[in-house]
């Protein structure tokens, strides 16, 4: 028989409760190192692969109008980059041309 140590458990109890995976060692969060706007929306960003990237039209941390696939109008948008670990918002910048913008995202 397994004795069940019941601090553990208890810790193992709160982590679920707190709808929260378990704690994961050595993993690093997303780390956005730089975002440019203009004529092409481009994003770097490290942590623990594999890295997601979420593009939305507005002001950072909305995320009522998500863009799917490349921006067709000048304005301002944001990146969220997820893994595992958590994630990253970036500021919002402008992307701003006389053809619609692009999106590139750089993976390291």
């Amino acid at each position: 028989p397994v004795r069940e140590d019941a601090e553990a458990r208890a810790l193992w109890l709160e982590f679920l409760r707190g709808n929260q995976g378990p704690p994961v060692p050595d993993c690093p969060k997303p780390t956005i190192t730089s975002l440019h706007g203009g004529s092409t929306l481009s994003v770097s960003a490290t942590g623990a692969l594999p890295l997601s990237y979420d593009w939305f039209a507005g002001e950072s941390g909305d995320t009522h109008s998500p863009v799917a696939g490349v921006p067709t109008q000048t304005g301002r948008y944001w990146v969220r980059v997820m893994n595992r670990c958590g994630s990253a918002l970036s500021d919002a910048v402008t992307a701003s041309a006389s053809t619609p913008p692009r999106r590139r995202t750089v993976r390291h």
